[in-house]
């Protein structure tokens, strides 16, 4: 099977855009505090209040998920969060299944969440795959093609 690659961004869905809002607040804060610095002057420069201010709109502007399946092994990165790709040996995957999950229910939103099922990564809609892992960890990874991801996972495993 070809290798399995797929990039989601928060832009792509009515989320990202409530995203963007959020972003756009922390950035206008900045402007705000630089003006107010100039005029009463603090320990706190009006520079590094905007770089913090823009760091944080970046933060909600520019996130996405990156996954890949190539040979025997799945990669992940959620930018700007994870600084390198985690990899996950599919020889420790004991199952793969696409599902419909409850994002806010299941996992108390979109991003990098922890829920009563494990871990997930997902930046939009309330399909992917989830994993079993040899050691009963369950990992969700969102996707707009989960039954492909899962099926490019299974052709990885061993005897797959």
């Amino acid at each position: 099977m070809a290798p399995f690659v797929e990039t989601q961004t928060f832009r792509s869905s009515s989320l990202g855009r409530v995203g963007m809002l959020l972003g756009a607040i922390p950035g206008l804060i900045g402007v705000v505090m630089l003006i107010a610095a100039r005029s009463a002057p603090s320990r706190v420069t009006g520079g590094s209040l905007i770089v913090v201010s823009v760091t944080v709109a970046v933060s909600f502007l520019v996130p996405w998920l990156r996954v890949e399946v190539q040979g025997a092994t799945l990669t992940y990165r959620f930018f700007p969060f994870h600084g390198k790709p985690r990899i996950v040996d599919l020889r420790d995957v004991r199952a793969a299944r696409a599902v419909t999950y409850r994002p806010i229910r299941d996992y108390g939103g979109w991003g990098i969440r922890i829920g009563a099922k494990g871990w997930a990564y997902n930046v939009s809609g309330d399909r992917g795959v989830e994993l079993e892992l040899r050691d009963g960890t369950l990992l969700l990874i969102g996707s707009q093609r989960p039954e492909e991801l899962a099926a490019a996972i299974e052709s990885g495993r061993p005897g797959g």
